[in-house]
């Protein structure tokens, strides 16, 4: 029984010390080295989801800025385009000095600037008086929205009939032209809208129609007072106004930003940000094929804008925000006078803002001219 008991005695001891031995084993510490390579792996994966970050980040506002230059370009030569294509239209007349003018200079409310359209040109532009040396360019035109005479006039002071619906409206400064010319009054009827009737007295308007006789010009055929220059037919169509529209490149209103503006009769307004030069040149037609030989800027001697009958626009744009690119950024932008076979004028140019940039080139053909 002693033995027995012994035996049970160590065995009990030998658990006891077996259990203390695996329990002090599995209670041991990290040491040092496992700390720091464990610290280093974690700054490792740390710093690569950092740069992972940082490269997607400057890649999205790369792309941003991409979209951004893209759109205002689009939107800029979109505006510009559209205006050239439909410059220097008078209806059949040819031009605007085939046009008689029949409002009242005597008047306090005459305004040269609205009333007075000698100076008006189909296309007309500036070498480099805009911000960063850019060019200017101004385009004219009737309005859109003209009417076609349902009914011809039986002499010079008859009204004028149009389609009711029409959009006239009373003290309106309208335009009537056929192939022959063309006469600018004021309407005085309060109907025209519903019965279609255009009335060119002298009426509750102003500046008003000249209440005395028909001016002097070679289209007028004589009248009396408040009488028009021709017999019109329903070959000729009137037309609400004039449209005359210039486009420059300045700073934005709040002077952050190069910006496309356009002035016209309403007043200046901004189209695109970013647009940072506007280069121009025009296509001159010397030997009546509709087909540019030679493109010249706006201020040689060479050039007759008579014959002008397509225009070369190049824009330049920058990313409204800056630190885009990793460094300077040299790019091309074409604008020098050149032949229409020359394609080797362009100008390099490297900037150091760090600011997204992209050319644009278009050449318009005047849609008028080329009739």
């Amino acid at each position: 029984m002693y033995s027995l008991n012994s035996n049970k005695m160590i065995s009990s001891k030998s658990k006891k010390m077996y259990c203390h031995f695996s329990q002090t084993h599995h209670q041991k510490g990290i040491s040092l080295i496992e700390t720091m390579i464990g610290l280093t792996l974690g700054l490792v994966l740390i710093f690569g989801l950092v740069q992972i970050l940082t490269a997607n980040r400057q890649s999205s506002r790369m792309q941003e800025a991409l979209s951004e230059i893209q759109d205002n370009g689009r939107l800029a030569m979109e505006f510009i385009a559209r205006e050239i294509r439909k410059a220097d239209y008078w209806g059949c007349a040819e031009d605007i000095d085939d046009f008689v003018n029949h409002l009242d200079p005597s008047s306090s409310a005459y305004d040269a600037n609205l009333h007075d359209f000698t100076n008006v040109e189909g296309i007309s532009g500036t070498e480099g008086d805009g911000l960063n040396g850019s060019d200017s360019i101004t385009v004219g035109r009737l309005q859109d929205g003209g009417q076609m005479l349902i009914a011809g006039m039986a002499d010079v002071g008859s009204p004028l009939t149009v389609d009711a619906g029409n959009g006239f409206t009373s003290g309106q400064v309208l335009f009537v032209s056929n192939c022959r010319g063309g006469d600018i009054f004021q309407n005085t009827s309060s109907t025209v809208s519903t019965d279609g009737s255009i009335i060119h007295e002298t009426g509750n308007v102003s500046p008003g129609n000249l209440t005395t006789a028909c001016p002097n010009a070679p289209v007028c055929s004589g009248g009396g007072i408040n009488c028009l220059c021709q017999v019109y037919g329903t070959e000729a169509m009137v037309f609400p106004g004039i449209h005359v529209a210039r486009y420059f490149i300045a700073m934005s209103a709040d002077g952050l930003h190069p910006t496309l503006w356009v002035n016209n009769f309403e007043g200046n307004f901004e189209l695109a940000r970013g647009v940072e030069q506007m280069q121009i040149t025009y296509g001159e037609d010397t030997d009546n094929d509709n087909s540019a030989n030679r493109y010249f800027k706006a201020n040689n001697p060479n050039l007759d804008m008579e014959n002008v009958v397509s225009i070369k626009v190049n824009l330049l744009l920058q990313s409204t925000s800056d630190n885009i690119t990793d460094g300077s950024q040299p790019h091309r932008f074409n604008w020098e006078e050149r032949t229409a076979e020359d394609t080797t004028a362009s100008a390099t140019i490297e900037t150091n803002d760090r600011r997204l940039r992209r050319a644009y080139t278009m050449t318009i053909s005047i849609r008028n001219r080329m009739i």
